[in-house]
């Protein structure tokens, strides 16, 4: 009987690896391929100018003390453009409707945030503004003459801040000619190559490779950012046009990050994650503690419908989450969180309590059971930290969570979780090698129309922007796999692995 389990066993792993292609023979996403490309041609995959060694670093990382103890990791953004309209205001930057007056200074604040914010789909497209703006900006330091306008400009507005003048305003929008020779250097082919201002002893610097989403990005950024400062922009003018189309002919077609099929990744993920191996790899999680949180956080991500920054940059803590009562067999029924920020509410505005529920199909694919051992984990590993992040970041390691001189947890960060999630979807295979961190969130709402939810409660669930084009799409997507399903006169598979069901049970204005 024995030997026969251990037979069907191995024709299921072979079967499963028949399926599932080696990771390396996947077809690459585009960025992908050109930092690859990149490597193998010995080429540099960061800007020069972005160098301590220069003196022109504009992205630095801090942690920071929240107001609950909790620690977490803020990007600090040297954009002089975003500092001086945060600090002194600007001539036009409409608010609720009206301009306002000039002169305003650092007393508006909220509301020239607010109206960055509104040019993006919600307040977090902020700091990608101020990225792109302060790439541009330490480009023209970096690489032209002393006596470019773009330079004059942009060494007064620095200048302005040094000294604090409350009085300074920003009139004149972004130099045109500035920012094409900025968006030739960015776009043109590796092998090329362009010479930074002699004040940087002539530095030799590759053309960036990028291709229309890059360009595009940019001309949105630095657009917004002049009509916020000065009420008008040259970068719409046609030769920026003219570019965008040109390098919109060429380039290759997106390939998107492609999202899951539930019903054959949570298997696999469930055999894979707590093993040393699977499928001929090894696990690229090292110890228990890592192994069993990587599980824990992807079973919750997709119970809730969750984006990368709710376990990261707003994690919850410990204390809210409650385990409700035990079954027949001792096992939790579900368990409740308590969400009181995420994107789109990071100020604590609203509160959100969802229920999950046992999935009772199979224990090894249920999120209540993953929670209820990884709680038991945490408060047998940290006892004295009942009200540190719900997934807290681990040492290096990774047999113990880092705490400060203050004894306060830290969270982990957007860029450990992602590269977690590239090695996981690697090792595990089956299709989600090729998915990134937001195609969970496409997989998560196809999974929940395939199992004739409504559209409503998936939305509430996954706290998705009213109106979401993304959402529709997706939605769309699930329901069209549903009718599939039924015109086959078979039985969707996600039947015999979980069944997503509504899980909102309170969300309310504090």
């Amino acid at each position: 009987m024995a030997g026969e389990k251990r037979k069907t066993a191995r024709l299921d792993r072979t079967r499963r690896r028949a399926m599932s292609p080696a990771p390396e023979t996947t077809a690459l996403r585009p960025e992908q391929k050109r930092r690859k490309l990149a490597r193998e041609a010995g080429l540099s995959n960061s800007i020069p100018w972005n160098d301590p060694k220069v003196g022109i670093v504009f992205l630095k990382r801090e942690t920071c003390l929240g107001q609950d103890g909790i620690r977490f990791e803020r990007e600090v953004i040297g954009s002089r453009l975003h500092e001086v309209l945060r600090r002194f205001g600007s001539n036009r930057l409409p608010a609720n409707g009206r301009g306002l007056r000039p002169g305003l200074e650092a007393d508006a604040h909220a509301a020239q945030v607010a109206a960055m914010a509104s040019g993006g789909r919600a307040s977090e497209s902020q700091p990608q503004y101020q990225l792109r703006a302060a790439t541009f900006e330490n480009f023209v330091e970096f690489m032209l003459d002393k006596d470019h306008d773009e330079k004059k400009r942009l060494r007064a507005v620095k200048a302005a801040l040094q000294a604090g003048d409350t009085d300074f305003r920003v009139t004149e929008p972004t130099d045109l000619d500035a920012f094409m020779q900025f968006l030739t250097l960015m776009t043109a082919k590796w092998d090329k190559r362009y010479s930074a201002d002699a004040e940087y002893d002539s530095v030799s610097v590759q053309a960036r490779g990028g291709g229309y989403s890059t360009a595009k990005n940019y001309v949105a950024a630095m657009k917004h950012i002049d009509k916020a400062l000065t009420g008008k922009t040259n970068l719409g003018d046609e030769r920026v046009t003219e570019l965008l189309a040109e390098l919109e002919r060429k380039s290759p077609a997106v390939n998107h990050a492609q999202e899951f099929d539930i019903a054959q990744v949570v298997p696999r993920w469930c055999d894979s994650i707590l093993e040393p191996s699977f499928e001929g790899r090894k696990n690229p999680f090292n110890t228990s503690i890592l192994r069993i949180e990587m599980h824990t956080m992807f079973m919750t991500e997709l119970a809730t419908c969750a984006r990368r920054s709710l376990f990261t940059k707003y994690c919850p803590r410990r204390d809210q989450v409650t385990i409700g009562p035990v079954d027949q067999w001792d096992i939790p029924k579900y368990y409740t969180i308590m969400l009181d920020r995420w994107k789109g509410n990071p100020n604590r505005k609203l509160k959100q309590t969802l229920l999950i529920p046992r999935n009772y199909i199979n224990p090894k694919y249920c999120p209540v059971v993953a929670m209820t051992l990884w709680l038991k984990f945490l408060n047998d590993v940290a006892p004295d930290h009942k009200n540190g992040p719900l997934f807290p970041a681990l040492r290096d390691d990774h047999n113990g969570f880092i705490i400060d001189e203050k004894g306060h947890m830290q969270i982990i960060s957007e860029r450990q979780h992602s590269s977690r999630w590239d090695r996981a979807a690697w090792y595990v295979g089956g299709g989600l090698e090729m998915s990134s961190t937001h195609a969970r969130r496409r997989s998560v709402v196809k999974w929940g129309a395939r199992c004739g939810c409504e559209a409503p409660d998936m939305r509430e669930a996954g706290r998705w922007v009213p109106g979401s084009a993304n959402f529709e799409e997706y939605w769309r997507d699930g329901v069209a796999r549903r009718a599939e399903a039924r015109a086959s006169g078979e039985p969707d598979p996600i039947y015999n692995v979980w069944v997503w069901v509504p899980v909102v049970c309170d969300r309310h204005r504090v």
